[in-house]
């Protein structure tokens, strides 16, 4: 694609599907220095990667509406350092202010958890690092301010960024972070906004968005930071409290008026602008600079590259009339003649220029070789020297950009057609039936597992085929030899970009086989009804491939790649993937009863509809991963890492995930008789609506966990398990056993504990209010300052018992057994009989 523009104008192009049809999201922006003028492109870039390092400072999506951002530090008054400071930004008429504190921590005063007085400073940063959040904080992980154990409070760190009106008072007060910055993709408050991702979406919109994806998404930004409309790009802007040296930084946005042109290949005359929205704005008042985001979209095929064929961009100023489309054709195209072009990515150094020599002199050489060959096998009478020679192009926006595998395929595909015109003709002048034999070739291709018009070597004469042998080796290898060189060049030219995504290469079952045989890359194919069975495709790079009704029973995978890749009622019984790594793979109907999964990373992978009854996923990574609606009946999960993992309505009976890390997993609606869960990690976990008997949760780390939505955990064994400042609602626990438990200022609110053994456990402070506890036996249990307010107490034993300040009163108490009991200051002579 060759791209027109000035100097001063940054260009990102994206692609993004929409009701199920792609388009490509041309973004343009041009960033503002102090001066008012525009930076030329290298010192913007220069700029953008200092302020942001490595952070994805804008997802290039188009928006229904104007947003603004603002990066940078908070700093005191110029000579002084202060405790606490309001920062304010303004654009428009929108405004937000944020307050920013000095270092403050949690301790422990004699009348409860106070923080400390705010230390001086002179310049704090107003990110996400320093606003609220945290470890096991979905809304911002990488904040500071929560903590979900109790036992941890003293000297956490408070937020150094707040909102005004609602400041963090004490540990368990939870807040949104208070931000200027767009909010994480991952965050719930844009989760919630994805729109619905059931089974329609996954078979006709995936991996694109929802069709009831709300508009909101895109705006990545909090709604006190959108407007309605556009921007219209002359608005004024004033941000105080973020500059060295100035109370505040004031200006205006540079009126701008970006045009975009473009065509879509072959037809070069059907020309048409785009209309551009300026619908993101970065202000930077540290360095007094500011960012303008326009957007377009155009709405292709299947391939960008393959529809847009040029762009031009021009810029005018809002308060110059708007010249006319056909005023705008003459600037890109004066007279016809060649205008200078500047492409996206263009080869700047010259090792980028050296790869590109040695791929066109590898594909020349191959491309002389064969023709010269075919020459000498006719001779001149046969095959007159009428073919012209394979120019390369000249240097330009088209040759060094984009450099993808399509293009590359398509430029070879082109190169067979000329050589089997060729070889058609050299061949019928021997006398050979040359219909006849492309027609047995491809016969023979369907289990010759090479695509298309690939001869057998038995049609051929003996010594036609011995004296090309060499040659054809080549040509099957050249085409790894291409993509190898341009995944180099692509790291030279464009580090940190990826390359647009090109389409899925159709393969049968044996296809697939010789093809990673021969080593070739298999990345981005797709198989539909095919059987691998038993097919060993150990250390396979299968990355973003696609698998429709194929059957994988028995397949080997170990050590194979499927990141990305998608997988619909599939086979996987019995499969090996031990290793494997499938990260973001998303399977959907898939059977993998006995599947061989350990050490495999299946982080972010999702799972709809799936079985995995007796699956090995021991020690595999499920970081993110989400099963719903599937069976994990009897599969072993030991030593698996899945933080943040999610099974939703998935069944869990006979699980064993001992020792595994499930830290802020969520396990809802789940049937999970017998599971066990000992030695695992389940802090902040959450465990809504689940049902089962005879769990086994000995000695797991259960601290901050949160149970509740009617759960039934019957005859279940809690024995030494950590459940410091768990939140247990109205959840059945009938027969379980918690003896030695650790229960510190632990909610049990509402729950049945009838039954319940907690000999020895400790639950200082623990809030038991309107629970059950009849026949309960907790004996030599430390309920020091616990409340067991409207609680029921029947036949319970309490004996040695430490109930000293327990708050009993409203509780209905029959019939209990204290003996040995400290019942100091303990509200036991109220209670009701």
């Amino acid at each position: 694609m060759r791209i027109a523009k000035p100097t001063d104008a940054l260009v990102l192009l994206s692609t993004m599907a929409l009701n199920g049809r792609p388009h490509v999201c041309v973004t343009l922006g041009y960033l503002i220095g102090a001066d008012g003028r525009a930076m030329n492109e290298q010192g913007a870039w220069q700029f953008l990667r200092r302020q942001f390092g490595q952070s994805v400072f804008d997802e290039g999506l188009k928006k229904t509406r104007g947003t603004f951002a603002v990066a940078g530090n908070a700093y005191a008054p110029v000579g002084t350092r202060t405790a606490t400071l309001d920062v304010t930004a303004r654009l428009g008429h929108l405004r937000k202010t944020l307050r920013v504190y000095g270092e403050r921590r949690w301790t422990r005063k004699t009348q409860g958890w106070r923080h400390t007085e705010p230390l001086p400073f002179d310049m704090m940063p107003v990110d996400l690092q320093h606003a609220y959040g945290g470890q096991g904080w979905p809304a911002n992980p990488i904040g500071q301010g929560h903590c979900a154990d109790s036992q941890e409070i003293e000297g956490v760190l408070l937020p150094n960024v707040e909102w005004p009106a609602a400041p963090v008072l004490t540990p368990q007060d939870t807040r949104a972070p208070a931000t200027f910055l767009p909010i994480p993709a991952g965050a719930p408050e844009r989760q919630r906004l994805v729109g619905t991702t059931d089974e329609h979406w996954l078979r006709t919109r995936f991996p694109g968005f929802p069709d009831d994806a709300d508009a909101a998404w895109f705006d990545a930004l909090a709604a006190d930071q959108c407007i309605a409309t556009y921007w219209r790009g002359d608005e004024t802007f004033e941000v105080s409290g973020m500059h060295a040296e100035k109370d505040a930084v004031a200006g205006q946005l540079p009126g701008l008026r970006p045009r975009l042109l473009w065509h879509l290949k072959p037809d070069a005359d059907q020309v048409c602008e785009a209309p551009l929205q300026l619908d993101t704005v970065w202000l930077f008042p540290n360095d007094e600079h500011v960012l303008v985001l326009y957007r377009a979209l155009i709405e292709t095929g299947e391939s960008v590259d393959a529809d847009v064929a040029e762009m031009f961009v021009h810029t005018e100023s809002l308060a110059a009339p708007a010249e006319t489309t056909a005023m705008l054709m003459k600037r890109w195209r004066p007279d016809e003649a060649e205008v200078e072009r500047t492409a996206g990515r263009t080869v700047q150094d010259s090792n980028a220029a050296a790869q590109a020599d040695a791929v066109w002199a590898e594909i020349s050489a191959t491309h002389d070789a064969l023709v010269k060959e075919i020459k000498a096998k006719g001779g001149p009478a046969i095959l007159p020297s009428v073919v012209p020679p394979l120019a390369r192009p000249a240097p330009g926006p088209d040759d060094t950009t984009p450099l993808n595998e399509g293009a590359i395929k398509g430029a070879v595909k082109r190169l067979a057609s000329g050589v089997e015109d060729e070889i058609r003709q050299t061949l019928k002048a021997a006398g050979v039936d040359v219909d006849g034999l492309f027609r047995s070739a491809e016969r023979h291709s369907a289990t010759g597992g090479m695509p298309s018009r690939t001869f057998d070597a038995a049609v051929l004469p003996a010594t036609f085929t011995q004296k090309y042998a060499a040659e054809l080796a080549d040509a099957k290898g050249l085409e790894q030899r291409i993509a190898a060189k341009v995944a180099s060049a692509h790291a030279a030219t464009s580090p940190g970009l990826d390359p647009l995504v090109a389409p899925h290469r159709v393969l049968g079952a044996e296809a697939l086989r010789a093809a990673h045989t021969r080593g070739e890359t298999v990345t981005r194919v797709r198989l539909e009804d095919a059987d691998l069975s038993d097919m060993d495709l150990s250390d396979a790079d299968l990355s973003g491939s696609e698998f429709v009704r194929c059957k994988l029973s028995g397949a080997k995978l170990v050590g194979a790649r499927l990141d990305g890749a998608r997988l619909v009622e599939c086979e996987l019984d019995g499969i090996d993937a031990r290793r494997a790594s499938a990260r973001g793979l998303l399977a959907s109907h898939c059977t993998g009863d006995r599947a061989g999964l350990a050490s495999a990373d299946l982080s972010d992978a999702r799972f709809v509809r799936c079985g995995f009854v007796a699956a090995d996923l021991s020690g595999a990574r499920l970081q993110a991963a989400a099963f719903v609606k599937s069976s994990l009946v009897g599969a072993d999960l030991t030593d698996a890492r899945g933080h943040r993992a999610r099974f939703t309505e998935s069944d869990l009976a006979g699980m064993d995930a001992s020792r595994a890390d499930l830290s802020a997993a969520i396990l809802e609606d789940s049937p999970m008789s017998g599971a066990r869960f000992t030695e695992a990690d389940l802090r902040g976990a959450s465990l809504w609506g689940v049902q089962g008997e005879a769990l086994d949760f000995r000695h797991a780390s259960m601290a901050g966990v949160r149970v509740g939505r009617a759960s039934r955990l019957e005859r279940s064994c809690f024995d030494e398990a950590d459940l410091v400042r768990a939140g247990i609602e109205g959840a059945v626990l009938c027969g379980s056993t918690l003896r030695g438990a650790r229960l510190d200022a632990a909610l049990l609110a509402g729950c049945d504990l009838s039954g319940t053994d907690a000999h020895h456990c400790v639950a200082r402070g623990a809030d038991f209010s309107g629970s059950k506890m009849v026949s309960a036996q907790w004996t030599g249990a430390n309920l020091m300052q616990a409340s067991l307010r409207r609680c029921v107490v029947l036949d319970a034993n309490f004996s040695h018992a430490n109930l000293y300040e327990v708050d009993a009163r409203t509780a209905r108490v029959e019939r209990i057994a204290v003996p040995g009991a400290l019942l100091t200051r303990c509200a036991w002579q109220e209670l009701q009989a």
